[in-house]
């Protein structure tokens, strides 16, 4: 049996085979799904507050200025 047969027969039947079942199954996904939403919705809005807190500052100081 040449290399490549025994390494296709080592993944499709070893360890790794039932760790990429198991993965492929979807358990316990639904925690890190939730975990990936919320750090990404987090993120966009501490980016919004950033940007708009800079223009409402400088709006703030225009205004006064003017008046």
């Amino acid at each position: 049996m040449n290399r490549i047969s025994k390494l296709y027969l080592w993944l499709s039947e070893g360890r790794i085979a039932r760790r990429c079942a198991r993965l492929a199954t979807g358990e316990g996904q639904t925690m890190t799904e939730y975990v990936l939403i919320v750090s990404a919705v987090g993120i966009a809005v501490l980016a919004g507050y950033q940007t708009a807190g800079t223009d409402l500052k400088s709006l703030v100081t225009t205004l006064t200025a003017e008046l």
